[in-house]
């Protein structure tokens, strides 16, 4: 079900906002959910649509929202209604599909916020890969490099918490311990400890502009584009998990705090004078947030959905693989050509599909 409440056409700016802000039921398309005609065995998420003032109640920093994406609004039964269980009360709940997450990494600000590079003075202990220069813009390497669905959800969680805040949880996330008064007014950042002792990348609650939201984002960008098979964006390592452990190093290391990127529960302060609270234990990692709240219903929706797992796809020969920046020279100037790759067995090489 969906809950729309009129709308606050105010022309009053938010301290996050500006001129080309676009609020998320207009990003999202929240009106036009409810006549999403979806295939047999399918039905349609819709939003519940709060006004500003509600969802960025005064004194409170983490805003009162909830994002949730997948491929399509079209899910299995089962699938909306686990989902009720993040419809907290006094919570607006944002559905973001494909062409949402596209419309958003689309727009002009991410160009202006983000980079995908570092300059040579700008050495770090957070990452010891080399890194190109910061002169190719972000929506060139996302919409050129980005070859594996995982790669854009993850680079959309940092852009939409960064951008409007809020909590982002994965589709198959249950909330056990967690709760809708979990996060208090003053809480900048909000995390759990995942099983490997680092800030869990399937669950992020952000308040708008938080500086290690652009660290890892950037962070990701960067891994993505010295990607050395552009068809194999690994992204658990380039642009998941192993971005948001980077990420807080570099949010760390603008305080001149050294730090590996493994974290206990407790409260971090970093860049800005800006804050992270993280919770929760290595050793129990469910406490807080179940990653596997969907179970089995999981493999059943993918199936329905057509949905496939980037560690269901076959392994890709290095034999002349074609990089990242490679396709990027070789497209400069062509605007969103995605690197599609295949492996010619018989010419033994990379060829255009």
């Amino acid at each position: 079900s969906t809950i729309f409440l009129e709308h606050d056409n105010s022309t009053i700016l938010l301290e996050h906002e500006d001129a080309s802000y676009i609020p998320l039921e207009i990003l999202t398309r929240s009106n036009e959910a409810q006549y999403v005609s979806c295939p047999s065995g399918l039905v349609p998420v819709l939003d519940t649509v709060n006004s500003r003032m509600e969802s960025y109640p005064p004194g409170r920093r983490i805003p009162r929202i909830v994002h949730v994406t997948s491929k399509s609004r079209c899910v299995t039964p089962n699938v909306r209604e686990h989902l009720k269980k993040w419809r907290f009360p006094g919570y607006a709940f944002y559905f973001h599909d494909d062409e949402a997450v596209e419309r958003l990494l689309d727009q002009d600000w991410v160009d202006q916020t983000f980079r995908t590079g570092r300059w040579p003075n700008e050495t770090s202990p957070c990452t010891w890969e080399h890194a190109y220069t910061p002169d190719t813009p972000p929506r060139d390497v996302i919409n050129k490099c980005v070859t594996v669905g995982a790669t854009k959800a993850d680079l959309w969680r940092y852009a939409v918490l960064y951008r409007y805040g809020g909590i982002y949880s994965d589709i198959d996330n249950s909330p056990t311990k967690f709760n809708g008064e979990t996060i208090q007014d003053d809480h900048d950042f909000f995390a759990v400890l995942e099983k490997l002792g680092i800030i869990g990348q399937y669950f992020l609650a952000s308040s708008p502009h938080h500086p290690f939201m652009r660290y890892a984002m950037n962070d990701a960008l960067d891994h993505l584009r010295q990607t050395v098979n552009v068809m194999n964006n690994i992204p658990e390592r380039n642009t998941g998990p192993g971005a948001v452990k980077r990420g807080f190093c570099f949010f760390m290391e603008a305080v001149n705090k050294t730090h590996s990127g493994y974290v206990t529960a407790g409260r971090y302060v970093g860049d800005q004078n800006r804050s992270i609270t993280v919770v929760g234990h290595k050793q129990k990692s469910n406490e807080y947030i179940n990653r596997y709240g969907l179970g089995e219903e999981k493999q059943h929706y993918y199936k329905s959905s057509n949905i496939s797992h980037f560690n269901t796809k076959k392994a890709l020969p290095r034999k002349g693989a074609i990089s990242c920046e490679q396709h990027l020279q070789q497209f400069q100037g062509v605007s969103k050509k995605v690197a599609n790759y295949r492996f010619d067995h018989t010419a033994q090489k990379y060829v255009d599909a």
